[in-house]
């Protein structure tokens, strides 16, 4: 392509001009089909609301309660309960062009998702004192067996009873000896299930 110094300097110049007012210049533009690229009305009618909004709530109702139930020579047997209810809910929502990914280079595209979940549950623990105070001997200062556990019934997983059993026995004043057996269980955090998941391209 030959470009005469006349042209050339035409181009130059009429750039500069451009540049000087702060405006977009493209010399090699199509005016038919793209006239002023300084347009407001055209630059807005290629701008799109987006938005991805959040929102999650917990609340928790507890009960508790406990104390000595009677003396053993070993010590006093306590008992520990408590009920719980939870209520745990998220919304998120998002744009059309979020849900259908046609936002590029956003992280967070997908539908959006509202979920909600109680649990109700309850527990107890029992502290059994074999030996120690005025049960105590020589290589048996104390021995004490605490019993426990919980109950947990969700309202999309079911329910599940898990046990925990431990001891702590002291051979002498100063030396002591714990052990300790425990079940769980974990559902999926309310998130984890309705939030979504994050993409990008």
């Amino acid at each position: 392509m030959v470009i005469d110094s006349g042209f050339a300097f035409f181009l130059a110049v009429d750039c500069l001009e451009c540049i000087l007012a702060g405006r977009y210049c493209n010399p090699c533009r199509d005016n038919s089909i793209y006239r002023d690229a300084t347009n407001t009305a055209l630059i807005n009618s290629a701008k799109v609301p987006i938005f991805d909004q959040g929102r999650s709530s917990l609340a928790i109702w507890s009960l508790k309660g406990g104390g000595e139930l009677f003396s053993l020579p070993g010590g006093a047997i306590t008992l520990g309960l408590g009920l719980e209810y939870r209520d745990d809910k998220i919304i998120d929502r998002k744009d059309i062009y979020f849900q259908n990914s046609d936002v590029l280079g956003i992280w967070g595209g997908g539908p959006s998702n509202n979920g909600q979940r109680w649990v109700r549950g309850g527990y107890y623990e029992l502290s059994v004192p074999i030996l120690g105070d005025k049960w105590s001997l020589p290589g048996a200062r104390l021995f004490e067996v605490v019993m426990a556990q919980r109950y947990n019934e969700y309202s999309d997983f079911g329910g599940a009873a898990k046990p925990k059993f431990s001891f702590r026995y002291k051979p002498l004043d100063n030396f002591t000896i714990r052990g300790s057996y425990s079940e769980g269980f974990r559902a999926p955090s309310i998130a984890e299930l309705f939030s979504a998941q994050s993409r990008s391209f």
